[in-house]
């Protein structure tokens, strides 16, 4: 019989000045008084100032992390009691943890039938500090802009927007190294950054077995705890991530709770994110998403007209597994949910043959690829637990690209003409909807300037 699982554990964290490393402890305690450790390490990217490491903030944030990291071995069991070791938690601490804890594992808990309500509760100390208690003996720079970057056209938009400011200087920043962003990194002259991320050995074997759970983990989320640690160790007072006004849209509602596999990227996370850093540090730090206003068809759009290498991006996580080397540069599966919605909407303000360049084949003319179309496009099934847009963008993007007539007689596009069109009342509307210039209330005011 399978030992049950009943604490999960956020045990120890260190941040080690010489080799740059924050190392990470967690265990699992069962009902047979066993218990399993698991270990995972931070490699950052350039030294570290000796004085920094007792900082009260530091501390704060490298626990942050730690929480943040742990979503990966929490879902494996799912125990309901959580210990903290590595410092109180206020209640309000404990309330964000909870929400990030039940929406960012959302997809998690749909896809393996877990019923999350009040599963999960962490643990506030009524004793807990509540505030900003500590002097500030950090220097943190404005124009000094940590920019999270996944190798998109989101980031890379993000990035020639805030180059029209000639006093602030951009640094991308990823999490874990990875061929294909340094490929793409350096073909687009970017200062670059990158975390190494060393997960447990050990989850990777667990992870095949029957006895743990496995599945999505929030991962913008746990970039941006990081993007934090970067930002205060060195110095950056601006963290600036490249979510869109298409990702506030959901899955499918679970258990009363609307599942969105975006969940991180969301502006109910990047608002819960600023109160929670406003809360706990007193640094001058600003955290949000410079293309927020816009939906995706917008940032296609203006990625575009902004001129930027075509072939120097990608959406595509699938191929984000091969390693790309001067003479292998394939940025595009042509096959998984991402590849399916950019294809839609490159081709909207491209020429087919430009469309087809990119991508190695025509996905239009891919009949099997007919039911990822129909979900993307809303009267499928369910919208893929993928980055994908919104329905409406999805039409308005085959729209465009039937008006063309250069897809007529493409399976995909039959498709289009024969479900899809008959139930579109005014593309007019769905136009002014996804083109339009959304919410940007989460923005600092001396980067609006930049989306005119």
């Amino acid at each position: 019989m399978q030992n049950k699982a009943v604490i999960f554990e956020f045990t120890s964290c260190l941040l080690e000045v010489k080799s740059r490393q924050a190392i990470f402890t967690y265990r699992v305690y069962f009902d047979d008084k066993s218990h399993k450790e698991y270990v995972e390490t931070l490699i950052l990217p350039l030294e570290i100032s000796e004085d920094i490491v007792s900082n009260p903030d530091v501390k704060k944030i490298l626990s942050d992390v730690h929480i943040a990291l742990g979503t990966s071995y929490y879902k494996m069991y799912c125990p309901k009691e959580i210990r903290i070791k590595t410092g109180q938690l206020s209640k309000q601490d404990a309330q964000f943890w909870n929400t990030v804890y039940t929406k960012g594992l959302g997809q998690f808990y749909y896809e393996n039938k877990i019923d999350f309500r009040g599963l999960i509760n962490f643990p506030a100390d009524a004793n807990a500090i509540v505030g900003k208690p500590f002097g500030n003996n950090l220097h943190t720079n404005p124009n000094k802009i940590l920019l999270a970057f996944g190798g998109g056209k989101d980031s890379l938009l993000s990035n020639t927007l805030l180059n029209k400011d000639h006093t602030i200087n951009v640094t991308a920043f990823s999490l874990r190294q990875n061929n294909t962003l340094n490929y793409i990194a350096n073909k687009n002259n970017l200062e670059y950054l990158v975390v190494d991320r060393i997960l447990d050995s050990k989850l990777f074997e667990l992870n095949k077995l029957e006895t743990v759970l496995n599945g999505h983990v929030p991962i913008t989320v746990i970039n941006s705890f990081v993007s934090l640690l970067v930002a205060v160790l060195y110095g950056f007072g601006t963290i600036i991530f490249s979510n869109e006004a298409s990702s506030n849209y959901g899955n499918v509602v679970y258990l009363g709770q609307e599942i969105n596999h975006q969940w991180g990227k969301t502006s109910e996370f990047e608002e819960i994110m600023q109160t929670h850093i406003q809360q706990t540090i007193h640094i001058d730090l600003e955290y949000f998403s410079l293309i927020r206003p816009f939906h995706e068809i917008e940032i296609v759009r203006r990625f575009i007209n902004a001129g930027i290498d075509l072939s120097s991006f990608t959406s595509c996580n699938r191929d984000f597994k091969i390693e790309i080397t001067s003479s292998q540069t394939r940025l595009w599966c042509g096959e998984c949910p991402k590849c399916v919605f950019m294809f839609m909407l490159l081709s909207a303000f491209l020429k087919k043959d430009e469309v087809v360049k990119l991508f190695n084949k025509n996905l239009y003319d891919e009949a099997s690829l007919s039911q990822l179309f129909k979900d993307i496009l809303g009267v499928g099934t369910m919208k893929p637990f993928e980055c994908v847009g919104t329905p409406e963008e999805a039409i308005v993007a085959m729209h465009k690209s039937f008006l063309t007539h250069e897809y007529d007689d493409e399976p995909i596009m039959k498709m289009f003409v024969k479900d899809v069109l008959p139930t579109i009342t005014s593309i007019e509307k769905l136009e002014k909807l996804v083109f339009s210039y959304g919410d940007d209330s989460l923005m600092h005011e001396k980067f609006k300037k930049l989306l005119v």
